[in-house]
């Protein structure tokens, strides 16, 4: 959840250059991470990380209307939970 709130700080500024929350956010992400992956080994643990920050950013683009939503956009966003349901089960 915290990569998504950083996502959304980069949105917010376009990309300008801010001492507001980003280092914050920055370092507890980053924490997060580093406690997920106690658990599972680095590749799926960081896949796994990465593939919520994605789908989560861009499920919220969509509800605020940033993104435009397509029913081809919604079936790779579930080929997306899928892989990561697969990598969870296999492990």
């Amino acid at each position: 959840m915290l990569n998504f709130v950083s996502r959304m700080c980069v949105l917010k500024t376009s990309g300008k250059t801010s001492m507001g929350v980003g280092p914050l956010v920055f370092c507890l992400k980053n924490s997060g991470l580093s406690f997920a992956l106690r658990e599972v080994p680095l590749g799926a643990g960081y896949a796994v990380w990465v593939a919520v920050g994605a789908v989560t950013t861009v499920i919220f683009a969509m509800a605020t209307g940033a993104e435009s939503i397509s029913w081809v956009k919604i079936i790779f966003l579930l080929m997306i939970i899928g892989g990561v349901i697969g990598l969870k089960v296999s492990h």
